[in-house]
């Protein structure tokens, strides 16, 4: 009896139709509420845990942490942002409670969408980053139209510092959207996601202003 040999390019395509139709298999409960939003780090140092292609990612560049892909430029849409405070790193040493208030900094946490998937993420901004991104949140005050409304540009600067160079995170307006609709679908991420932190090893947000439990039916 002869036996039909199928070519292994068929059986591949075959697979990847079957996991693409079962991506939730197993994990039918699970919705986006219960995932960390990704976030968009500027990378300040290299280090192992940013890495593209097992080579780690150049400093000054944007490191996205769920597609591990990095960028040295950023077009997005922001579609929210909370202020934050976060332990100053001459305190992290400190029992939690022993903190006084002048252990703190603020932050922003901003949610934003990228313009090639429209995909949300997590940014956090600090430290000198901080003046470009309170410029630019006065630019879109004064606008008198939603921050959503803009797109933007996030780009990294240079900076050499008295305690060493560094990277500055650079917030440009680079035009307004034209289609109302899309207006209306960030306008409904914004209340999904608006009041979601995320806390990591490195970066840990200690105390977050208006923070509400959000609820989605994407896993994604």
């Amino acid at each position: 009896m002869e036996v039909k040999k199928t070519e292994s390019k068929e059986l591949v395509k075959a697979d990847e139709k079957w996991l693409k139709e079962n991506a939730r298999l197993g994990m039918e409960d699970i919705t986006a509420a219960d995932l960390p939003i990704p976030q968009m780090i500027l990378v300040q140092k290299a280090d192992s845990k940013y890495m593209v292609n097992n080579v780690s990612v150049k400093p000054g560049l944007f490191y996205h942490t769920a597609k591990a892909d990095a960028m040295d430029v950023v077009e997005c849409k922001l579609l929210s942002v909370k202020k934050a405070k976060e332990v100053q790193y001459s305190a992290r040493l400190k029992p939690a409670e022993t903190l006084k208030a002048d252990d703190y900094k603020d932050i922003f946490v901003f949610i934003g969408v990228r313009d090639v998937d429209e995909q949300p993420f997590l940014l956090k901004v600090r430290g000198a980053s901080m003046n470009s991104a309170r410029n630019f949140l006065a630019t879109v005050l004064a606008s008198k139209k939603p921050l959503l409304h803009f797109k933007v540009k996030l780009e990294s600067k240079f900076i050499e510092g008295q305690m060493g160079p560094f990277y500055v995170l650079v917030f440009r307006t680079i035009g307004e959207e034209t289609d109302s609709s899309k207006d209306v679908m960030f306008m409904n991420l914004a209340t999904k996601y608006s009041g979601v932190t995320t806390e990591t090893d490195e970066e840990e947000i200690t105390k977050v202003e208006d923070v509400a439990p959000r609820e989605d039916d994407s896993p994604f």
